[in-house]
């Protein structure tokens, strides 16, 4: 969910491509995806079916860190010299073990940690004893547009015109150039 809040959307930029793998969503079945995520060689699969070149980075998301296929993800951008950030529960990652074979988690494969800084379990209540209110996705998605946005600002600074989705939903913007311009590029265009 995090991923997709910076695709294609309004106000973030157009060169975003989220590597979404139905495999890997829970809209096909949430026990599936719970299980899918702790495959190993599942990320080589997924990573191969984008154009990812040197130069690009990319932001790995994962609250607990400690899954198969997010650690496979983050040791496969870096040997291939992708710039990586995590965005994750730093806690809550080094109270637990790995799921993955090396026994290392997220933070530990990444050139940037972004901790999200929510509760253990992703719980910010508790109600007679039952843990809920979960933060990741909200404060996840916030950290994401801000990158988003520092990004914009750091083009706009150095005299590079950023690529920026426009709302399709008001009357006088159209965002073709975008589409066209990285037509080829970003997959789920």
């Amino acid at each position: 969910m995090i991923g997709v809040e910076m695709f294609a959307r309004a106000g973030g930029l157009g060169n975003i491509d989220a590597m979404v793998d139905p495999d890997t969503v829970t809209s096909f079945g949430t026990q599936r995806s719970g299980a899918i995520e702790r495959v190993s060689g599942l990320a080589d699969v997924i990573y191969d079916n984008y154009k990812i070149e040197k130069g690009d980075l990319m932001i790995i998301i994962s609250n607990s860190g400690r899954n198969a296929s997010t650690v496979e993800m983050a040791m496969r951008a870096q040997k291939e010299g992708i710039y990586t950030i995590a965005v994750t529960n730093l806690k809550q990652s080094q109270s637990q073990t790995s799921r993955h074979a090396s026994g290392k988690r997220l933070f530990e494969c990444v050139d940037c940690i972004i901790d999200t800084c929510v509760p253990m379990a992703d719980a910010t209540m508790d109600i007679g004893g039952i843990k809920t209110g979960p933060a990741s996705n909200i404060v996840g998605m916030y950290l994401v547009d801000l990158i988003c946005n520092e990004a914009i600002k750091l083009c706009v600074e150095r005299g590079i015109k950023p690529y920026v989705f426009q709302s399709q939903n008001v009357d006088g913007f159209s965002n073709d150039e975008i589409y066209e311009h990285f037509d080829g590029r970003v997959k789920h265009f």
